[in-house]
């Protein structure tokens, strides 16, 4: 069916367009070994990435599920910014070399506390 020229299609128009600038809340879909994330925009349908978000450093990186904030630096949606998390989590970027960093130094005072002692049952007898 060939469509009228004077018919105006407008099923997928908006009163409401997206705007450059405007905040989004995003889910994290995927991060790789390097931090950067990508992300799924309900309100646009969209998913992008990777971007390198703001504010992230070795010890605090986003997980899949994580919920953020983000914006777009132009009204194509081509560069899309990540400002940080829309959900505070607690103690969740610990990252596996601190685990090890901490468990070693809890190890070491282990050793130091049964040298001590063992000092100490030598003197007392």
């Amino acid at each position: 069916m060939k469509k009228r020229p004077d018919i105006i299609d407008n099923q997928k128009a908006s009163s409401h367009p997206l705007q450059a600038g405007r905040i989004f809340t995003a889910n994290v879909t995927a991060v790789n070994s390097s931090g950067q994330i990508s992300v799924n925009i309900p309100a646009i349908g969209s998913t992008y990435g990777p971007i390198t978000p703001l504010g992230t450093t070795a010890l605090s990186k986003y997980s899949v599920g994580d919920v953020v904030k983000c914006s777009f630096t132009d009204e194509f949606f081509n560069e899309i910014i990540v400002y940080g998390s829309a959900k505070v989590k607690l103690d969740v970027y610990a990252s596996k070399v601190l685990f090890e960093q901490l468990q070693a130094t809890v190890t070491a005072l282990q050793a130091q506390v049964a040298s001590l002692q063992s000092q100490l049952n030598s003197h007392s007898h």
